[in-house]
């Protein structure tokens, strides 16, 4: 049975409540009753720490959930550090899947705070859709510019448009505006026609995605786990807290799994495009000094045809069919130990050699269990047996050495033609990178000059001479190159993917699936 996936991302300044959400979050989904839930063993996803002042007003600090390097308690620092999942199994095939951000409004000011909406996005680019952005408000808020300058807008930018039709606005704490938005309700709406009239785009808000709720009986949960004493008032106020929260959150849950995914895939959007750019930009390089050192091989090994063209027996034994493999291997690293396999590509008994440089990507956050994928580009030579019985002088030898040698110089058009694609793909690459200010130097040519000096260090000057020509030629065609769009490289990563030696290869660094750190919870009622 396939699995349904609801990708939820939630969104809010620090200190807002996103992670006491997604500590109470089971208890709602569960359909707990008050009485089940202040009976039940307590389970911290996040840990967190505040303090309990009860009606003496007498302080207790709490800390509850295991402390890890992503959630920490500085006062005015976001708790979250990197986006984490968090995924509940709704039923046996609807699974939730709730990322939880670190907060904006951070104390480390607005630096910090564009530089975790960038990670923020980079994450979600790993998913293949989203089905909606919850943005967490507190109903008390007298200004909303910050949540909304240093992130909405900057979503709306990079991802699709149809985007805002997805958003929940999430009100916390609001047991004290009887379970309304409040006095921020009228800023929202003032904000989202800013963003309409300097957009174009209208942000719907309505009752159908506001959603109001409490997670304030997480104070009595954690208290009560740690023996701290309630008045019954406070405990009368807690379950209603509790009560009215379950159902906003069902409700909130219903009208997010009606919505539309929201693709963040292979689709024209500055995101994605950076998603491109980032997982290709390396392997590219990498491979265009493998080629390279391709090409000259065949070079030598056509001379090497004519050397032997008086020495039949010889000439025999170097007729070879001469291909080039990506071959995949896969390394995991589990602490002292590391595992390797071999995927696609090689799996003959015959000889290969290495040609040049791997091209790896890390596909998991977990720095305890690295998940990284090679290619290394091996030369496979074997016997051409179907040419073979037809040397029986010099003249049929030098009839099969022309023949072999034409064979050998459409393998080397179709590497350069290769070469050319992959350097346009570059050049248009640093443009769009250059134009969007997301870099300043270009990496690329830096990564052609350290391919070719190391080639010049392994006295492999001929490889050296013919990167110093891929230089000026990717220099000619990024200087001719402007206003390059997020739909142009989407189309340079088609054709990319369309070419006849590496175009598996780099469908397959596209499409391998990102391993974030996650924490499950059965959540089946």
């Amino acid at each position: 049975m396939s699995q349904r996936k609801i990708n939820i991302l939630l969104l809010g300044e620090t200190g807002v409540g996103k992670t006491t959400f997604i500590n109470m979050l089971t208890k709602y989904l569960l359909g707990s009753t008050w009485s089940d839930v202040a009976s039940d063993d307590f389970t911290v996803l996040a840990p967190i720490t505040f303090t309990h002042i009860n009606e003496n007003f007498e302080e207790n600090q709490v800390n509850v959930g295991i402390p890890n390097e992503n959630e920490i308690t500085t006062p005015g620092a976001s708790s979250t550090q990197k986006p984490r999942s968090y995924i509940y199994h709704l039923s046996d095939d609807v699974i939730l899947n709730v990322v939880d951000t670190p907060g904006i409004g951070d104390t480390k000011g607005l630096d910090f705070d564009l530089n975790n909406t960038h990670t923020m996005l980079r994450y979600i680019s790993e998913l293949e859709y989203i089905n909606a952005v919850c943005i967490f408000l507190k109903p008390t808020d007298s200004r909303l510019s910050v949540i909304f300058d240093r992130c909405l807008r900057v979503i709306l930018k990079e991802l699709v448009p149809n985007i805002r039709n997805n958003f929940a606005f999430v009100f916390t704490r609001t047991r004290g505006t009887h379970y309304g938005p409040g006095d921020a309700y009228p800023l929202l709406r003032t904000a989202i026609e800013e963003i309409q009239n300097i957009t174009g785009y209208a942000i719907p808000l309505g009752k159908h995605n506001v959603f109001c709720l409490d997670n304030e009986a997480f104070r009595y949960l954690s208290g009560r786990h740690l023996g701290l004493k309630f008045s019954e008032a406070e405990i009368s106020r807690y379950s209603e807290s509790f009560n009215h929260s379950t159902s906003t959150t069902k409700r909130m849950i219903d009208f997010i799994k009606n919505l539309p995914q929201i693709k963040m895939q292979n689709v024209a959007t500055p995101n994605e495009s950076k998603r491109i750019i980032l997982r290709l930009s390396k392997p590219l390089t990498t491979l265009i000094g493998n080629y390279e050192k391709a090409l000259i091989s065949i070079k030598q090994y056509e001379e090497a045809l004519n050397s032997k063209s008086t020495n039949l027996d010889l000439l025999k034994q170097n007729l070879f069919k001469i291909d080039h493999k990506q071959l995949i291997r896969s390394q995991t690293t589990t602490g002292r130990s590391t595992s390797h396999k071999v995927g696609f590509g090689i799996h003959a008994s015959f000889p290969v050699f290495s040609i040049g440089g791997n091209l790896d990507y890390n596909y998991s956050e977990d720095t305890s269990n690295q998940k990284v994928e090679m290619v290394d580009f091996v030369e496979q030579r074997v016997l051409d047996r179907d040419i073979y019985s037809l040397i029986t002088d010099e003249t049929s030898a030098n009839i099969v050495i022309q023949k072999k040698i034409a064979e050998m110089e459409i393998i080397c058009d179709e590497y350069k033609a290769e070469v050319n694609v992959i350097l346009d793909a570059l050049a248009t690459f640093y443009v769009y990178c250059k134009e969007n200010e997301l870099i300043h130097d270009d990496p690329f040519l830096k990564e052609f000059i350290a391919i070719k000096e190391e080639a010049a260090l392994d006295d492999k000057q001929l490889v050296a001479d013919e990167l110093e020509k891929i230089i000026k030629k990717y220099e000619i065609k990024k200087n001719n190159k402007e206003y390059i769009r997020p739909v142009d490289i989407k189309e340079v990563a088609l054709r990319l993917f369309e070419l006849k030696h590496s175009g598996e290869t780099f469908k397959g660094i596209m499409n391998k699936k990102f391993e974030f750190l996650s924490i499950e919870m059965n959540t089946k009622n």
